[in-house]
């Protein structure tokens, strides 16, 4: 019994790999969001089929997660322009309902 995993260990704590970092952000649909103690996680699928945890802070591509919400997160994208002027987007990701494309 050296080995073996704590059955009751939660589950949530898994470390997951975050998403590539080349990942472009409209390839992610929100699935879900929940609270973990005073934390809100954002459970997203990416266009693969794959599952992930993302936390506010969270890099994605050239975006972050800037806030969780019960039926949206979202990122905030910020960027240099050819002038040299820096520009910042948010983009609000909204939970699909099941049917939604």
């Amino acid at each position: 019994m050296e080995h073996r995993s704590d059955p009751f260990a939660p589950f949530i704590n898994q470390k997951i790999a975050p998403p590539a970092l080349d990942t472009p952000t409209q390839n992610f649909k929100l699935v879900g969001a929940v609270v973990v103690g005073i934390e809100r996680v954002a459970m997203v699928e990416a266009a693969s089929g794959k599952g992930f945890y993302l936390n506010k802070g969270t890099r994605i591509g050239r975006s972050v997660v800037s806030r969780i919400e019960e039926g949206e997160f979202r990122l905030t994208e910020t960027y240099r322009i050819a002038t040299g002027r820096i520009v910042i987007k948010e983009i609000k990701m909204p939970l699909k309902k099941e049917g939604d494309k």
